[in-house]
């Protein structure tokens, strides 16, 4: 090989490098829960997790704490067509009264506020949104509950739940929603 087809290809591999990385440069991977609910997680923080799917989508963390996610639809969680997924979070955390409710749905929510209440506190939720959902969530003891909804789909809504998690670090993740 010639010097200057040795130049020329060193330079050709180290453009080719540069593209490379330069596309890649990201450093996000996008976890998909439906079309409605990705997030993008920094690989970094992946690095040492391990990803599995059970009924959704969970990572355990390198520290023994774990992410899980799953869809709620009409379907799954056993409420009736007429109902509006949307308030799920809001019968749930007390935000709305279940006296309102009717037959099975009102025992489904009696029995689940009663378990959350005892798992994640029976104290307030908290309430946040961000440009594009709206975000329930419990902690306690370094476990923590959340419900995701979007004006995007009336079909699902996002449950994410936290194990062996600092409150702090669990919103940091869900506020990536």
């Amino acid at each position: 090989m010639t010097t200057k087809g040795f130049i020329m290809r060193n330079i050709f591999i180290c453009f080719l490098i540069s593209f490379i990385f330069g596309c890649s440069s990201n450093n996000y991977t996008n976890l998909s829960y439906s079309p409605y609910f990705n997030i993008a997680v920094p690989t970094e923080t992946l690095s040492s997790a391990t990803v599995f799917k059970s009924d959704g989508i969970s990572i355990k963390f390198q520290d023994g704490s774990v992410i899980s996610g799953h869809l709620i639809t009409l379907e799954t969680s056993k409420l009736s067509n007429t109902f509006t997924l949307k308030d799920y979070p809001e019968y749930l955390f007390e935000l709305k009264s279940i006296d309102n409710l009717e037959g099975n749905e009102k025992i489904i929510f009696s029995n689940s506020i009663n378990e959350i209440n005892h798992t994640y506190g029976d104290h307030a939720a908290t309430r946040l949104k961000n440009s594009k959902n709206r975000i329930y969530l419990k902690c306690k003891d370094r476990n923590c509950i959340s419900y995701i909804t979007t004006p995007k789909t009336q079909e699902n809504i996002l449950m994410i739940t936290g194990r062996k998690i600092k409150e702090e670090d669990f919103k940091t993740f869900i506020k990536g929603f």
